[in-house]
Formats: structure tokens, sequence, C-alpha cells
């Protein structure tokens, strides 16, 4: 029997929860693939409702869940939030054998997981990379930069599709895919 790919994804609100949640399902279901969960954030904080426990009920295995206080009203509590996040989730792939990262948007949380990852020379897959935001502080620079760190892009549509190409990444590791709550969707019909 193959070994399986110990593949762990990541997540720190709700709205990326909802980008990758149909990719844990896709990969859940195949036999090849052990995906868990590292859960950090606003998932955990009763001022932004507590998601952690929606994510239990979806009975996706969770890695390890990352108990920082979220101090985030300054760019340089949201500088050193992100550094303490980077920490644990270093701690945490040190110690979990990890094949592949599966990481989502632009969000500093992500990238402080893409860089644990990156520096661990663990391959990682990004999703909706080549995105632009309206009006974000540092959405986009984080998006381009986890996407200039990634070995996989998979896109949301075309025209993200044409500016990774076009940030020099190779089309051979880049594929449209789609918007992905859409794959929930069309699974309920």
């Amino acid at each position: 029997m193959k070994k399986k790919t110990n593949l762990v994804f990541f997540s720190a609100n709700r709205a990326e929860y909802s980008l990758i949640h149909p990719f844990l399902e896709i990969f859940s279901e195949n036999p090849f693939f052990n995906v868990g969960l590292i859960v950090a954030g606003s998932h955990l904080d009763k001022k932004f409702g507590s998601t952690y426990g929606e994510i239990k009920k979806d009975n996706v295995k969770i890695l390890s869940k990352i108990e920082i206080p979220l101090k985030t009203n300054s760019f340089s509590d949201t500088a050193a939030y992100s550094n303490l996040l980077q920490i644990e989730i270093n701690r945490i792939l040190k110690k979990t054998k990890v094949d592949i990262a599966f990481a989502s948007s632009d969000r500093f949380e992500t990238f402080s997981f893409v860089v644990a990852a990156y520096l661990r020379k663990i391959p990682i897959i990004h999703y909706e990379g080549g995105d632009l935001t309206e009006g974000g502080a540092l959405d986009d620079n984080i998006r381009h930069a986890i996407t200039k760190l990634a070995n996989i892009h998979l896109t949301s549509n075309s025209d993200s599709l044409k500016r990774i190409l076009k940030m020099g990444e190779e089309k051979w590791r880049c594929l449209n895919i789609g918007y992905s709550p859409i794959f929930s969707i069309k699974k309920q019909n």
C-alpha cells in the first residue's frame, strides 16, 4: 500500500475557512491523503463568533489550535502577533510530518504559515493567488508574496491566472479551478 501524503491546511478566520472547506472535503475523501488543519486567529475569539465550534462540526481533523490573544489594532500589534504566530506554526510543523501545505488568500496570518512552511522546505499550494482586493490595506502585497513562495497555484478566475503568469510563475504550476465555494453548491445539488 502506498504511503499517504500528509496535507496540512491553515485557517485563521471565517472567510478563509469558507474558501478552503471544499478542498478539505475533496482531499479528505481521497484515500491517498492524510488531511489536517491548523486553526488560529479569530476562529478562537469570542468577539468574532468563536467559529472554531463550526469547524469541529465539519469533522475536520484539527492538528493544532494556536491560542495567542488576537491583538491587531495597529500595524505594530499586527506585526508582533504575526511573529508570535509564525513561531507557533514553526513549532507545530517541526513536530508534525507535513508533505504539503495548503494556504488560501491574502491574510497576514496565512503569510506567517506560508513563511514557516517555506523555510522548512515544505511544498505549498496557494489558492486565490492573483486576485485583487478592493481597498485592502495589506492584502494584495501579502497575497502576491504568498504566490512567490508557493509551488502550485490554484486560481479562482482567468484574470488571476494571467496575473500569476505575469509574475513569472511557470504555467505548468498554475491551474484556474474557479471559485471554491461553488464546489460545495454543486455537491449539494
